[in-house]
């Protein structure tokens, strides 16, 4: 789900694999690496989150409404870390619903 919502398109791979894939993928300060980076970390969170729930609390959250809490991290996450970037900017929002991670 994060992975369709980054627009990338692959089969899910072993964790030592998708450890590498991150690792050659994320290299560098470029749009596309930061959100990569940011979703990484979203999605380690909310997974260790709803883990947690589910071990301590019986709660369980659908899988849909874990991966809408992992786009609205990113989202968030960017926001403040270009606030200085967009301010009057309109044109760079889009980008936080298209998906482009």
């Amino acid at each position: 789900m994060v992975l369709r919502k980054c627009n990338i398109i692959r089969l899910i791979l072993p964790w030592p694999e998708e450890i590498q894939w991150m690792i050659n993928h994320t290299k560098g300060n470029k749009l596309p690496q930061t959100m990569r980076k940011m979703a990484l970390g979203a999605t380690v969170y909310h997974i260790w989150m709803e883990r947690n729930m589910r071990i301590f609390k019986n709660r369980f959250l659908p899988p849909e409404l874990i991966g809408h809490k992992i786009q609205g991290d990113v989202a968030a996450s960017w926001l403040d870390f270009n606030v200085p970037l967009i301010m009057g900017m309109n044109d760079t929002i889009p980008l936080l619903s298209t998906g482009d991670c």
